[in-house]
């Protein structure tokens, strides 16, 4: 087995595809002289992050597009939404501006409110913390 095979074999196991995607280029250009051994691997490690991030934007572009899809079809119809975070802090999560400002829109202007405040239940129920009892 080559070391190219062997390296081949390593980078699929790991799945590491941006990197193996781009083997075969970056080592032509470290045979030629183009790229050390440091620049080999940091260009294949750039490979990989850019082959996750894009990965990433594709499916955060479906499911935003699948939320807007969900709400659209919903109309006038009940649906119920939870958050602990203000609509602000939504606009972020989104690829597009255009989809969230159209999400945010239909859900906050036609929505019911409901606020509660007061202290979470949630941090006496995680696992492996001891409940205080109550003085």
């Amino acid at each position: 087995m080559t070391r190219q095979h062997q390296l081949e074999t390593t980078l699929r196991s790991l799945g590491l595809s941006g990197m193996l995607d781009t083997l075969a280029a970056r080592l032509q250009q470290a045979n030629g002289g183009q790229l050390g051994h440091l620049e080999f691997l940091q260009t294949l490690c750039e490979d990989e992050i850019i082959r996750r991030d894009t990965a990433a934007l594709a499916r955060r572009v479906k499911q935003a597009d699948d939320l807007y899809e969900l709400i659209t079809e919903r109309g006038r119809r009940s649906l119920v939404l939870t958050a602990n975070r203000v609509a602000t802090d939504c606009y972020p999560l989104f690829p597009n501006p255009v989809v969230a400002e159209s999400i945010l829109d239909r859900v906050i202007n036609t929505a019911h409110h409901v606020h509660m405040n007061g202290r979470s239940y949630r941090p006496d129920h995680r696992p492996g913390r001891v409940r205080k009892e109550n003085p």
